[in-house]
């Protein structure tokens, strides 16, 4: 075979097996425009959750698996804000 065979062949079960499983996460977010601490725009984020905590704010949904999912299209998700008015 050529080297270019080889190569194709290596691309395509490598694309079949598809790298590394998905993590797990409680819940996940998706389809939303996510606006973080520092002022950034994710849209068409995916937020994935274990328990209290935000473990990501990706653009692949495919890399996790949850246990719950919302698609929450045409929200926008605000983590991490306070309420500074609290005594």
């Amino acid at each position: 075979k050529s080297s270019l065979e080889t190569l194709s062949l290596v691309l395509l079960t490598v694309a079949m097996v598809g790298g590394e499983s998905p993590e797990s996460v409680d819940l996940l977010l998706t389809n939303d425009r996510v606006i973080d601490g520092t002022g950034t725009i994710h849209d068409g984020a995916t937020i994935a959750t274990t328990g209290e905590r935000i473990q990501a704010i990706s653009s692949d949904e495919k890399r996790f698996k949850a246990a719950i999912t919302i698609n929450v299209e045409g929200k926008t998700v605000l983590p991490g804000l306070i309420n500074v008015h609290v005594h």
